[in-house]
């Protein structure tokens, strides 16, 4: 079998690497501060008696350039071909693999690419400390051709110039590389000038007690340096309380903040900036942070998190799970501190993230136990904490987004409803009731019906006569005990035939496969014989006990008050809004002030009579 090899189009490659590798031609000015950056770390490797490392960038906006100097170990002439002029070969990589160091932050050998995106021309000009009695210049417009010329001997180091593009003179406005400077590399331990002047470093708290990784992790401090530093990265909320991250290896620190504006269930304010090495590489990677911590911010620094080719987003590998789990743990950790240790800050973060920790208490039993009796549940009595809604060992739910008179009926006797629609509420009473011995009632249900309507006895021909003239094929009559006595009826709503109504449609099967479906039918498969609704008439209402006393001798006051009943019975469908009950609505109330008028009219003729005798 012949044998052949796989041809590269060098321009189109360049083209892609240099235009196309980076989201934004920000990063062209990271990358090149990340660079002398490890040429800094590579020669005080080497030399223990190098000078403190040094970055300056100078902006020179009359001649639309931008200028990145180091004190770095420099290029010799064969490291300008080496390291420069090949494309995924770099001297950071190497120099970690060969010395084991986790300070290099450079990998692929991609980053000098970013320049030519920014550029019309980039010249490098190094003396080595290898060589320091030579220095040479090396010069490109394209990145495809370049020079490599000697140059004037100076201190050992290197300097960058950037002859910028005229799309990208903005790069040589000190304000714009200072918004950059501060963004990307405010975090490396090397420090940077810009025109002269710095430096623009923060030092972050967990590098007080040592080098990144070497001091001790202690999740849930409250050391005022890390509230200082918080507010110094949020500009959103102001920062309330700060938790210290860190593994004992190394492999990460930082911190985390919450959030002093309020949340509201699930609403999602994560935000974590990620630092490989002391420069930024994802600003926003939330998935760091658990999906619950929806009310948490943060700073996190790692020497194990892995960037992608263009370093602009992070790597999901094992140790992005491993770190992710890490930090979990250790905010878990650092809230069960807080709450501990400082309860008038607990106090404070319970009342501005209530909802949220009722989902996130969800995700841990730990966090739990912490928080199931200081938040407060959304309910028809206001917010109120969980074991205040305990009723003779019971608790009561409600179920939908729609407000039934069922609700309305619990509420008049004095019960307080959970709204069981809020964010985590329903999954977090469940497990709260479980948890007790206690038994959650869930307002729609069969078990919610029978805690508030109790059968009142009624012969079959009365049963039959009310559900002719007060029920249909889809409501079901009955005669019930209930609180409070001035409600002549109310109607509920079959939830579970209304749920089997709804799988029996084209929309789920639309919308669902076919075998999903049908797994759902079978499990309502027993409301097929069920009514849509059951009207409950109220036996302890005097009206309702007054219609059944004068039914069979009074059959047109009867048939009156039955007309009065279609009309409450259809406002309160109306009002309910469970079905398009407007057609029925309308109907049942001509008919209602039909009857108004025929007893209007009455009254007027006996009046005349009267006056007529």
């Amino acid at each position: 079998m012949a044998g052949f090899e796989t041809a590269v189009d060098l321009d189109g490659l360049m083209s892609l690497l240099s235009e196309h590798l980076y989201s934004t031609p920000d990063v062209a000015i990271r990358e090149l501060v990340q660079n002398a950056h490890d040429s800094i770390t590579r020669r005080a490797i080497l030399d223990q008696s190098a000078p403190p490392g040094r970055i300056d960038v100078v902006t020179e906006p009359a001649k639309q350039r931008i200028i990145i100097r180091d004190n770095g170990a420099g290029l010799s002439e064969p490291e300008f071909h080496t390291f420069l002029a090949t494309v995924g070969v770099g001297a950071s990589r190497g120099l970690r693999d060969l010395f084991e160091s986790e300070d290099i932050i450079g990998y692929f050998g991609l980053g000098f690419l970013s320049a030519f995106t920014i550029s019309d021309e980039v010249s490098v000009t190094s003396t080595s400390m290898a060589t320091p009695t030579e220095a040479h210049r090396y010069s490109s417009s394209d990145a495809f051709t370049y020079t490599i010329d000697p140059a004037t001997v100076g201190p050992i180091g290197t300097e960058v110039v950037l002859n910028l593009k005229p799309s990208h003179v903005e790069f040589a406005d000190p304000s714009v590389a200072n918004r950059l400077l501060e963004r990307y590399c405010q975090l490396l331990p090397i420090d940077i000038y810009l025109n002269g002047s710095g430096p623009i470093n923060l030092s972050p708290p967990w590098r007080n007690v040592g080098q990144l990784g070497t001091g001790p992790a202690t999740p849930g401090g409250s050391d005022p340096g890390d509230l200082e530093f918080a507010g110094q990265f949020e500009n959103r909320f102001e920062p309330l309380a700060a938790i210290r991250i860190g593994s004992p290896d190394g492999l990460y620190c930082g911190v985390l903040w919450i959030h002093g504006g309020s949340t509201y269930g699930n609403a999602d304010n994560r935000w974590v900036s990620a630092y490989v090495r002391g420069m930024l590489l994802a600003e926003n990677d939330i998935d760091l942070l658990p999906r619950w911590a929806g009310f948490v911010s943060g700073v996190v620094e790692s020497t194990s998190l892995s960037p992608t080719a263009s370093r602009e987003t992070l790597r999901k590998d094992a140790n992005y799970v491993e770190v992710q789990a890490a930090i979990a743990e250790d905010l878990i950790v650092g809230l069960q501190r807080i709450a501990a240790s400082e309860p008038a800050l607990w106090r404070r973060i319970l009342r501005r993230h209530s909802e949220s920790l009722i989902g996130a208490a969800l995700g841990d039993s730990r966090l739990f136990d912490q928080v199931c009796e200081q938040v407060e549940i959304p309910s028809s009595a206001g917010d109120l904490a969980a074991h205040r809604l305990v009723v003779e060992n019971h608790i009561y739910v409600t179920t939908g987004v729609k407000r039934g008179f069922e609700e309305l009926l619990f509420v008049a006797r004095g019960l307080p409803i959970a709204s069981g629609d809020r964010y985590g509420v329903l999954e977090f009473l469940r497990r709260y009731v479980q948890d007790r011995g206690l038994r959650l009632i869930e307002i729609g249900s069969d078990s919610a019906s029978a805690a508030i309507f109790t059968p009142a006895r009624l012969d079959d021909e009365a049963t039959s006569w009310l559900q002719a003239e007060l029920g249909s094929e889809t409501e079901k009559v009955v005669l019930s005990n209930f609180e409070p006595p001035n409600i002549a009826l109310v109607v509920i709503p079959d939830r579970q035939a209304e749920l089997h109504q709804r799988l029996q449609s084209d929309e789920i099967d639309r919308s669902a496969g076919s075998a999903m479906a049908a797994l759902a039918r079978l499990h309502t498969a027993e409301a097929v014989d069920r009514p849509m609704a059951w009207v409950h008439l109220n036996a302890t209402c005097p009206t309702i006990q007054h219609l059944l006393a004068v039914r069979t001798h009074n059959p047109v006051g009867a048939m009156r008050a039955v007309t009065f009943l279609r009309a409450f019975k259809a406002a309160v469908l109306a009002t309910d809004g469970e079905q398009d009950n407007q057609g029925g609505l309308d109907e049942a109330m001509g008919d209602a002030l039909a009857m108004i008028d025929g007893l209007l009219l009455d009254g007027t003729e006996g009046v005349e009579r009267g006056q007529g005798n």
